[in-house]
């Protein structure tokens, strides 16, 4: 049996779907165990993201804050945590939910491992850190913010600090000194 054969590639098939009573010679077993095994070792990975991701928007639809979702998320995470691609989805996932420690675990995680992400993590720092401080944003007013931003600086103050650096203005480099002496509090 091969993978097109499979009606859905992301339903997880199980060994015996490969080594299924039809299944008579030992060449076609030989066959179907090294098919098994190619979807496994080389597909899965792909297919749990896909997963994933589609959890994720079904959890997001509902906005469910019940806490057996969110472990079922966890646990379903578990054997993709060494995955670049998948932890940057678990950040994306955490930054809707306003989740800063998971975001920056996940994130953190991700940039360990490559800077795959880097170029989009900059990305969202600037617009949900940078943009609302240099037109006047008082952080101060929403604490949920200032912890978010706290918890982020701590896990991924390599990123900021370049983007620190990448400031010319004078105005804009007092700002982001006044945020970073804020986030230490």
């Amino acid at each position: 049996m091969s993978l097109s054969q499979i009606p859905n590639p992301n339903s997880w098939p199980l060994e015996d779907v490969f080594l299924s009573k039809h299944v008579t010679s030992e060449g076609t077993k030989k066959e179907a165990k090294k098919t098994f095994e190619l979807f496994k070792n080389k597909q899965k990975t792909h297919a749990q993201i896909n997963l994933l991701k589609e959890k994720i928007l079904i959890d997001l639809s509902h906005e469910d804050e019940n806490p057996e979702t969110r472990k079922g998320v966890e646990e379903f995470f578990e054997p993709l945590k060494d995955d670049i691609d998948a932890n940057f989805e678990m950040g994306l996932y955490y930054i809707r939910k306003w989740e800063s420690e998971m975001w920056a675990k996940h994130i953190k995680r991700s940039l360990d491992k490559s800077k795959k992400y880097e170029f989009e993590i900059r990305a969202y720092l600037r617009e949900w850190l940078l943009e609302p401080i240099m037109n006047g944003y008082d952080y101060n007013e929403e604490p949920t913010n200032l912890n978010f931003m706290k918890i982020l600086s701590k896990e991924v103050i390599s990123i900021l600090r370049e983007m620190r650096k990448e400031i010319i203005d004078n105005k804009q480099k007092k700002i982001i000194e006044e945020l970073t002496n804020l986030l230490k509090e």
